[in-house]
């Protein structure tokens, strides 16, 4: 009942089965509580699963185009890949860290022009 290995299974099911980033996240932080550190596999996977919402975030926001959602979603996908990015920091060069550290970042200078243009537009 103390083993931390099922909340880490779990992490590991919503971050690359369910897509569920804030339960993974939860379900680490659990693992946490239970005495396991978070090492740089658990970093890459909460990373993944916020470089995996950013981008559905940001996809989306194209059917919302000129409409005050649009930048409200792309916030959000803002957000996400700030925090991918620094798990991501943290842990290179580790795994696909490097990879998709670099990845993120131009990710997230496309969102940021999207935002100036909205900002542009207002």
């Amino acid at each position: 009942p103390r083993s931390p290995d099922p909340q880490l299974a779990l992490a590991q099911l919503y971050v690359y089965g369910t897509k569920e980033i804030d339960k993974a996240n939860d379900a680490m932080h659990e693992a946490q509580k239970l005495g396991h550190p978070l090492g740089n596999r658990e970093k890459q996977q909460l990373a993944d699963g916020f470089l995996d919402r950013a981008d559905q975030l940001f996809a989306d926001a194209k059917n919302v185009n000129g409409l005050p959602q649009e930048k409200d979603q792309i916030d959000r996908a803002a957000d996400d890949y700030k925090r991918a990015l620094e798990l991501y920091q943290e842990i290179a060069p580790y795994g696909h860290a490097t990879k998709s550290a670099a990845r993120v970042q131009t990710s997230l200078d496309g969102v940021n022009i999207r935002l100036g243009q909205i900002a542009g537009n207002h």
